[in-house]
């Protein structure tokens, strides 16, 4: 390994640490002594110690992860699986050592907004460094495979949710719940802004015929530097150009005008999973669309842009599964 490498590793753990002990504080000193609810596992674990009166979320959260980790041993790739046992052994930890500190009285909503921010931006330290702290994320992934045509955004979401709406029930209080549908937003705005940026930029790939005028328009209509890749249809053997653009949140818009006035409609990046998120949007014609995408992830192969590859095939099995396909998106983990 590297130096480069080790550094980019040391990073990482550094994330990860940093990331579940603003986590555990933010849920101990904010959520947990409110009851409200941030949803996952630790909120599953909190719903049961109340329950049973035995143990801590902490040692709940370990009780239900352990089993959720051995199945998903040959599911989720190697680089993931390690990172997220990391997080969610230092989250549980931390949840364990900041439950002994004294506590200080807080306001419902002042927990709910400081709750919801320490632990969002915890989640989007941990997420950044391309891991997680277990749990519904790992459901997610185990169930992915099951319901294919169901974003792991949702399913994550409706655990959540449905987390969320049993707090009211167990601790006999609608308010608990009703705050921690606020901690939870709050929570997932954080932490997208953590991950993605506040303004963060989309990459899109467009494949037609017209990359010549499009990309002129392009460089003179949204100032946006161009790279035209080569790539090929996985089916027709077709050779075809593929613009790779990188642009700004707000031009997004403006570049589905551009593509439109050339008979371009674009697959919606609202229509797939959040993670696809930092691919961006991908134009292609609507009746060649699979085609596009297969062209745009061989195009990405082959100027190393790996993280897009993913993406685009992420992208391709959302609509059609196809197990070699599956095999492929393995390959480059």
């Amino acid at each position: 390994m590297n130096r480069t490498a080790m550094l980019r590793q040391l990073k990482h753990l550094v994330l990860i640490f940093l990331g579940c002990a603003l986590f555990g504080l933010g849920f101990d000193l904010f959520l947990q002594p409110n009851q409200i609810n941030v949803g996952g596992v630790s909120g599953i674990g909190q719903l049961l110690t109340h329950l049973t009166g035995l143990g801590s979320v902490a040692v709940w959260s370990v009780l239900i992860n352990v089993p959720l980790f051995l199945i998903s041993l040959k599911g989720v790739g190697r680089k993931f699986f390690f990172g997220s046992l990391l997080g969610m052994l230092l989250s549980n930890l931390f949840l364990a050592v900041f439950e002994r500190i004294p506590v200080p009285a807080t306001e419902p909503l002042l927990a709910t907004l400081y709750g919801g921010l320490l632990t969002g931006l915890g989640l989007g330290l941990v997420f950044v460094s391309g891991a997680s702290t277990g749990g519904v994320d790992i459901v997610a992934r185990l169930l992915r495979p099951r319901f294919p045509n169901f974003p792991i955004g949702r399913i994550m979401l409706s655990i959540d949710i449905v987390t969320v709406a049993l707090t009211g029930v167990v601790f006999g209080d609608v308010n608990k719940a009703l705050y921690s549908a606020i901690t939870l937003y709050v929570c997932s705005v954080v932490l997208d802004g953590v991950v993605y940026g506040l303004d963060y930029s989309a990459v899109a790939l467009i494949i037609s015929d017209r990359y010549e005028d499009i990309s002129r328009e392009i460089s003179q209509k949204l100032d946006r530097g161009i790279t035209i890749l080569s790539g090929q249809g996985y089916y027709s053997r077709q050779d075809k150009q593929v613009i790779l653009c990188a642009i700004k949140k707000r031009q997004v818009a403006e570049l589905k005008e551009l593509a439109a006035e050339h008979g371009i409609e674009p697959i919606e990046r609202d229509a797939v999973d959040d993670e696809l998120r930092s691919a961006g949007i991908v134009l292609a014609p609507t009746e060649e669309a699979f085609e596009t995408l297969d062209a745009g992830a061989a195009a990405a192969v082959d100027a190393g842009l790996f993280p897009v590859a993913r993406n685009l095939l992420s992208l391709r099995l959302h609509y059609r599964p196809d197990d070699a396909l599956v095999n492929v998106l393995k390959s480059l983990d």
